[in-house]
């Protein structure tokens, strides 16, 4: 197929090919700003994710850590006084409650 001529020969004028070039870098300045916008954002909701894990796992070990040191201090036979605002509670395992009563009977 033969190629026309005619539509080789065409000639932009420079003007206008300057202002296509703008603009097109003003679309691809947009596309990158756009693009870092939404890396940014999902970066950010991952490390919101992590970060929320990592504060639930530090809680549960805190609960986990706190019951544990109440359940060893009260194997002694001793009261556990724990505070919470201004009460105050005090535990004591209930095997020797237990053996307190055994031991009673038997000095009867």
């Amino acid at each position: 197929m033969p190629v026309n001529k005619k539509y080789l020969n065409v000639r932009i004028n420079p003007i206008i090919l300057s202002e296509i070039m703008i603009n097109t870098k003003i679309l691809y300045s947009i596309i990158i700003i756009l693009s870092l916008i939404i890396i940014g954002i999902g970066v950010n909701s991952l490390l919101n994710k992590l970060i929320t894990n990592s504060q639930q796992k530090g809680y549960q070990a805190g609960i986990t850590a706190s019951v544990v040191s109440i359940v060893q201090q009260s194997r002694n036979c001793q009261p556990v006084n724990l505070f919470i605002g201004n009460q105050t509670f005090n535990f004591v395992d209930i095997a020797c409650l237990q053996q307190q009563t055994t031991q009673a009977k038997s000095s009867k």
